[in-house]
C-alpha cells in the first residue's frame, strides 16, 4: 500500500519527484528503495544520474542490486566509475549486477577491467565476467582486446583475453 501511495505521489509531483526519489533512496523505509528505483530512469537522464549513483553505498545489499542493474541502462561515461566500483565492491551479488550492467554500457575502457576480474575471480562471478568481455559491443572492443594481449604480461590476464578474442571470433589471435 506504501509502495503505491509513494508511486502515486510522485505521479502528481512534477518536478518535485527527482527529489521525493532521492528522499527515498536516502530514507529509511526500506519498503520505498524498490518502487523510487524503478522511477529513476523516467526521472533522471544521463547528466542527472551521479546524483542518485552517489547514493549506492548508503543503500542496503538489495536495492543496491537493484540501482546496480539500473545504472545498466545509462550511457558508459555516465556510470562507468559508479558500475567499477560496484563490481569491485563486497557483496556478490552486487558485484554479478555490475558485471552484467557493464555488459550493456561497456565500451573499449572496460576490457582491462573486465580481462583482469575474469583472471582473479571464480565461479559465477568469473563466468560472469567472461561473458561480459566477450559480449561487450563494439568493434573498438576488439582492439582494445587485441591491444592489451599484445602489452599483457601476466598469464591469466592474456588467458582471458585469448579466450574473449575466441569467442568474439577476433582476426589475428595466435
Amino acid at each position: 500500500v506504501r509502495q503505491a501511495a509513494f508511486k502515486g505521489k510522485l505521479a502528481g509531483s512534477g518536478s518535485a519527484a527527482k527529489d521525493r526519489i532521492l528522499k527515498a533512496l536516502t530514507g529509511k523505509d526500506a519498503v520505498l528503495y524498490a518502487p523510487a528505483i524503478a522511477l529513476v530512469p523516467p526521472n533522471f537522464g544521463p547528466g542527472e544520474i551521479g546524483r542518485v549513483a552517489d547514493l549506492l553505498e548508503g543503500l542496503p545489499e538489495d536495492a543496491r542490486t537493484q540501482l546496480t542493474a539500473v545504472l545498466g541502462g545509462y550511457p558508459a561515461d555516465a556510470v562507468r566509475p559508479y558500475l567499477l566500483a560496484a563490481a569491485e565492491g563486497p557483496s556478490l551479488n552486487v558485484r554479478l549486477a555490475a558485471l552484467r550492467a557493464i555488459e550493456k554500457t561497456g565500451d573499449a575502457k572496460a576490457v582491462a577491467f573486465l580481462a583482469a576480474k575474469a583472471a582473479r575471480a571464480a565461479g559465477a562471478e568469473q563466468e560472469t565476467a567472461r561473458e561480459t568481455l566477450s559480449r561487450l559491443r563494439g568493434t573498438e572492443v576488439d582492439a582494445a582486446i587485441l591491444g592489451h594481449l599484445a602489452k599483457a604480461s601476466d598469464e591469466a590476464i592474456k588467458g582471458e583475453l585469448v579466450q574473449a578474442a575466441s569467442a568474439r571470433r577476433i582476426d589475428g589471435v595466435n
